[in-house]
């Protein structure tokens, strides 16, 4: 269904184009990857002015009105847009739009089961049995399938199991009508500890706390770096992933929380279920999933050493030859030695007749480098005479 879709909207004839199916089909989740695999490829936006991806609208919009310039061949812009409804694509001047049709058995059999996990189905035998029902009971819909599949992934009794076929036999010929409607009423009877929705408010409540641990943690081991830092020392890379780890974390924090006070007005039935299903699951799990990374970092954030000894630093420069003895100037290179090396030496001369000895001074100095950590890290060797051309 991707590359269908990808090959239509990549069509130069494609200025607008339509996907629609019922609730919980996988518009979402084609549009995301329509979205994503962008970024995959070279030719794929270069060409164009801009591409629009719209999720779920429920009437026409009007294009100009809200500031975006009708995709045409000539002006290399284009839409996506996805609906519930098939007659609103063709208000939007999409005549033949592309149905999102629902998975396979043997696919939504697959999707179920991984989402369940191993373990629950082989907690009691007659458990896969009734797996079977509750997925033929969610009409191959991959929103329906997931959810469920995650909320019964932690159900290991065969009880729990008869229960959660009773109730989706009350409300199963709903979902085609609608997906949202009946996970939400099933929602509310089978949910329990654990769950995504269920437990967001305890979740957020979690994670605010363990991020302010986290921070006071980021605080003090960021102080304890820059005290040895300032003795010369340098940083693990242990640490410097660590604190880049709490870095990242904290602004995935802050992008959650732009949301939290409307996901959870969305709550209903005292917090066990949603007024939007989708919305809400997949916020509480990015919230779970979130408390995990910030309890893994608090924990790896214990370091005993946050800093080693800088490694030595020699410095680059080649050997030249020389007699092991200068005659008579053991006293000029060190005069010279020690100025060189004085901070407020930027540059030095050396000078005097021919064949008084410069050339060897100047050989005794960069071959001195060598013998020490601490200065330079490159030595350039320069030859400069008239009628020559230079040499390093």
């Amino acid at each position: 269904m991707l590359e269908m879709a990808w090959n239509r909207l990549m069509d130069n004839e494609t200025a607008i184009m339509g996907l629609y199916g019922m609730s919980g089909v996988g518009k979402t989740t084609l549009l995301t990857q329509i979205n994503n695999k962008f970024r995959e490829t070279v030719d794929g936006v270069q060409n164009k002015k801009f591409v629009l991806l719209w999720d779920d609208i429920w009437r026409k919009v009007d294009l100009t009105e809200i500031g975006v310039p009708s995709p045409t061949r000539e002006n290399r812009c284009k839409v996506v847009f996805t609906s519930r409804s098939r007659e609103v694509c063709g208000r939007m001047g999409v005549d033949d739009p592309m149905e999102v049709h629902c998975l396979t058995n043997n696919e939504a059999w697959n999707l179920f089961e991984k989402k369940v996990g191993p373990l629950t189905l082989k907690s009691h035998p007659d458990i896969p049995e009734q797996a079977r029902k509750v997925a033929e009971k969610c009409r191959d819909l991959p929103l329906a399938l997931n959810v469920l599949g995650e909320t019964m992934s932690n159900k290991r009794t065969i009880q729990e199991w008869h229960h959660a076929v009773q109730v989706l036999n009350s409300y199963a010929a709903d979902f085609s009508v609608s997906c949202d409607q009946v996970l939400n009423r099933a929602g509310s009877c089978l949910w329990r500890k654990g769950n995504h929705i269920g437990n967001l408010e305890k979740n957020l409540v979690a994670l605010e706390k363990s991020m302010e641990v986290l921070k006071a943690r980021r605080d003090d081991v960021l102080t304890r770096v820059q005290r040895e830092e300032a003795k010369g020392q340098q940083r693990l890379n242990e640490v410097q992933v660590w604190l880049t780890s709490v870095h990242t974390i904290e602004n995935h924090f802050d992008d959650l929380n732009i949301t939290r006070t409307m996901e959870l007005q969305r709550l209903c039935l005292c917090g066990v279920c949603s007024k939007n299903l989708k919305s809400s699951f997949h916020y509480g799990r990015r919230v779970s999933q979130m408390l995990k990374e910030v309890e893994n970092l608090k924990s790896n954030g214990v370091f005993e050493a946050v800093a080693l000894e800088k490694p030595d630093m020699r410095c680059v420069v080649e050997e030249r030859p020389l007699q092991p003895v200068i005659f008579g100037q053991e006293t000029m290179l060190e005069m010279a030695w020690n100025r060189v090396m004085d901070n407020e030496t930027a540059i030095m001369g050396l000078y005097g007749m021919g064949g008084v000895g410069k050339t060897a001074l100047l050989t005794h100095i960069n071959n001195k480098f060598r013998e020490t950590v601490d200065g330079v890290q490159v030595v350039i060797w320069v030859v400069v005479s008239t009628g020559r051309e230079d040499s390093r």
